[in-house]
């Protein structure tokens, strides 16, 4: 037989039982709302090369916040990395409409194209941003995807373009150039183009590293005035 003594203390128990069980479904909601976990672990994951985790933690911080590019852009790379290449597609071109000056953003949908075997489209979109913009930063990501998609016509023109709009003033296009006759064999273009390279940044650590790893002999007469740099280079 229970007393009221007992009756009570069963009803207080029943009460705090019951708050402490609302304050776990509260914390719970708050949690569920709050999508910067997702963001970490989805990061670390990457870090980790644990890709099919990645993207799922991305897949749940893009559900409560769609509007955000940076994420949008690493749930694209997280699929990426699991070779779901038509599908990274989607959401990096989403986060490169989102945020259309990030040029990180767009080296990843041309990445994403290219995986995909949509190289036509890739190379209209980037022949759309020389035509619409043509910057230097616009014939470099020419330059270096047609290298990429095998085409090396298409890659020099473009790289050439880039240093003659930078007017030999600037080390990317010098290296780019470099890179690419190195990677064609043709050692007396890519050691000139260093030279140039030299002469713009002398203390610049990646002509150093390629000057070490290409094995090229340098003294007092190494660097190069860029061949942009002289008066009539328009001509």
């Amino acid at each position: 037989m229970t007393t009221m003594k007992q009756t009570t203390t069963i009803a207080k128990a029943l009460t705090v039982t019951a708050l402490l069980l609302s304050a776990g479904l509260v914390g719970a909601c708050a949690n569920t709302g709050n999508p910067y976990p997702y963001r970490s672990q989805g990061d670390e994951a990457m870090r980790g090369a644990r890709y099919q985790e990645a993207y799922e933690s991305y897949v749940r911080y893009i559900e409560l916040r769609p509007g955000e590019p940076d994420m949008r852009n690493a749930l694209g790379r997280s699929l990426l990395a699991l070779n779901r290449y038509e599908d990274a597609v989607e959401h990096l071109r989403i986060a490169s409409s989102q945020d259309p000056e990030n040029g990180k953003y767009l080296d990843d949908l041309c990445e994403g194209l290219l995986k995909a075997g949509r190289t036509e489209e890739m190379f209209r979109l980037l022949r759309g941003n020389t035509d619409n913009r043509g910057n230097v930063g616009d014939w470099l990501r020419l330059g270096r995807f047609a290298a990429k998609a095998g085409d090396p016509d298409t890659a020099k023109t473009a790289l050439l373009t880039a240093a003659r709009i930078d007017r030999g003033m600037t080390v990317e296009p010098q290296l780019e150039l470099a890179d690419l006759a190195w990677s064609l064999n043709d050692k007396s273009l890519a050691t000139q183009r260093l030279r140039m390279a030299a002469y713009i940044a002398p203390r610049s650590p990646d002509v150093a590293n390629r000057i070490k790893n290409w094995n090229i002999t340098t003294g007092p007469t190494f660097p190069l005035v860029p061949t942009e740099r002289v008066p009539d280079v328009t001509k």
